[in-house]
């Protein structure tokens, strides 16, 4: 759950980041409230199921390609369902 939490936290920061970053230079119009929170849960989603199906990296190389396909799946779900939930 830690792992969860932490990447959640992370992803909301690192969108409100850049999301300044880029009004400063003027590659973004307006703050997007909504557009951070979608991130942060994809990013806690995402780190769910990377700490119980493992990570990419390692079930590709370990050839386990069922999970690659289910972790693909399962972060695409995820993410989509996220941002339907931030609005």
């Amino acid at each position: 759950f830690a792992t969860m939490a932490a990447a959640t936290v992370g992803g909301f920061a690192g969108s409100i980041a850049s999301q300044a970053v880029g009004k400063v230079v003027g590659a973004v119009d307006h703050f997007s409230l909504r557009s951070a929170v979608g991130s942060g849960l994809t990013a806690g989603f995402t780190a769910g199921i990377g700490s119980q199906l493992g990570s990419m990296g390692e079930l590709i190389k370990n050839s386990q390609w069922g999970s690659v396909a289910g972790s693909a799946a399962l972060t695409g779900a995820g993410g989509y369902v996220a941002n339907r939930i931030a609005g």
